[in-house]
């Protein structure tokens, strides 16, 4: 069940609603991404973590880098999310103000 957060009660211009609404969306697919991602590749990640240990030829920076070259997509995914919360935040705050 995908789980929403309530937007904040403002009195918004139509064109000013529509801009936050798009942001709004655009913060929930991103939140969705990143969590498929997170679970995708946390699976991968353990995966690599397991294969670097039974392979014995590996220096530990190759065991290391594959993990860390799979913890990348869902890392830059959450630091996405986090700007679009921010900017989402922003904007509410401006309209607050005027």
């Amino acid at each position: 069940m995908a789980h929403t957060e309530p937007m904040p009660q403002i009195v918004l211009a139509s064109d000013e609603t529509s801009a936050a609404a798009v942001e709004y969306l655009s913060l929930e697919q991103v939140r969705t991404v990143r969590r498929l991602l997170v679970r995708r590749c946390g699976f991968l990640m353990i995966l690599a973590a397991i294969g670097g240990a039974r392979v014995h030829g590996l220096t530990l920076v190759a065991r290391c880098g594959s993990i860390v070259l799979v913890a990348m997509p869902p890392i830059v995914a959450w630091i996405i999310e986090i700007r679009l919360a921010r900017r989402l935040a922003r904007r509410f705050v401006h309209c607050r103000k005027s």
